[in-house]
């Protein structure tokens, strides 16, 4: 599991930007239940501060929707990943 403080820093997004973005998420009220856990954190000046836990999937469903550059290489060696699972299971189709 991940957070959105995490996210935020591999991201070089500010903290409030990825929970704008996690609260703009469209998923189905199951996706975001078994993917997203809302929590607090104490910050720096002792203030309770809300942030989210989530879930591999929780984390592609809401990086796929940011912009920049670590964004873009993200996606790209998500969909690359994705190609070459696609290619090995179609070889191992053939080979049936």
């Amino acid at each position: 599991m991940t957070d959105s403080l995490t996210v935020a820093k591999s991201f070089g997004k500010r903290h409030k930007n990825v929970l704008q973005a996690y609260d703009k998420l469209q998923c189905s009220a199951q996706f975001m239940r078994l993917n997203f856990q809302p929590h607090e954190y104490v910050d720096g000046r002792g203030n309770i501060q809300r942030m989210v836990k989530m879930t591999k999937d929780g984390f592609v469903m809401l990086v796929m929707g940011f912009t920049g550059e670590a964004a873009m290489a993200f996606k790209e060696a998500y969909i690359a990943a994705f190609n070459a699972m696609a290619a090995y299971i179609a070889l191992d189709q053939q080979t049936l």
